[in-house]
């Protein structure tokens, strides 16, 4: 839905570096990671296909009218002006999950430490939510 308001389409493909994973939960003694429980997801970013029968968002760039990929290294803080769309996507969407504790209870992305990549996003009996932008300007 956020995508759809945000670029006028749902992404055609979640792009993640993989769910279950079992192992031990990294710098905590005794504790089985959320991962090595099926619990967790860690999102690198989106594939957004080209837009069909469809018109774009008011005030959103042509040029989002054909493919592109959405990734949280490339776009959490953007370099370049044109990428600032996806940092205001990602950041409303990981501010929409972090509101809707019944999708994910635990958040971890940028900048934390091994999490410049991608969200961990997890379903563990505690709430908590690690990560921070800056806030990107209203420019498509």
């Amino acid at each position: 839905q956020l995508a759809t308001e945000h670029y006028g389409r749902a992404p055609r493909r979640i792009v993640h570096r993989g769910a279950f994973n079992c192992r031990r939960a990294r710098g905590r003694r005794g504790r089985i990671s959320e991962h090595a429980l099926g619990n967790a997801l860690d999102l690198r970013g989106f594939d957004f296909g080209p837009l069909r029968g469809a018109e774009l968002p008011e005030g959103v760039s042509r040029r989002w009218r054909w493919a592109f990929q959405v990734r949280v290294r490339q776009h959490w803080n953007p370099r370049r002006s044109r990428d600032r769309i996806h940092a205001r996507f990602l950041h409303r969407l990981t501010e929409a999950l972090r509101g809707r504790p019944d999708i994910f209870r635990g958040i971890v992305g940028p900048p934390r430490p091994r999490h410049h990549d991608h969200l961990h996003l997890d379903v563990a009996p505690w709430r908590y939510a690690m990560f921070s932008y800056e806030p990107v300007p209203e420019q498509n």
